[in-house]
């Protein structure tokens, strides 16, 4: 048995985004308006999955690149999170 077969969730150093867009999904915070991911670190594969796993889910758009002006945003790993 795998590790990750035991575990509704999976979060490492790299994919800290997920922890974000996972509390916003269940409840527990609000407020994120979207999310921008490393293209040089995570391929469109990888990309994909997160957005229809995480970002959708959590009603968050995904953007290709960091928005310009007086949002607040939190780093997370090789991803962040707009505000």
């Amino acid at each position: 048995m795998k590790m990750l077969d035991v575990f509704d969730e999976f979060v490492q150093i790299d994919t800290m985004f997920k922890v974000g867009l996972f509390a916003q999904r269940i409840g527990l915070i609000s407020g994120i308006k979207a999310a921008v991911l490393d293209t040089d670190y995570f391929d469109q594969q990888a990309i994909a999955h997160f957005e229809e796993t995480y970002v959708k889910p959590a009603g968050v758009t995904l953007l290709a690149e960091l928005p310009k002006g007086n949002n607040r945003i939190v780093v997370a790993g090789r991803g962040a999170l707009i505000f």
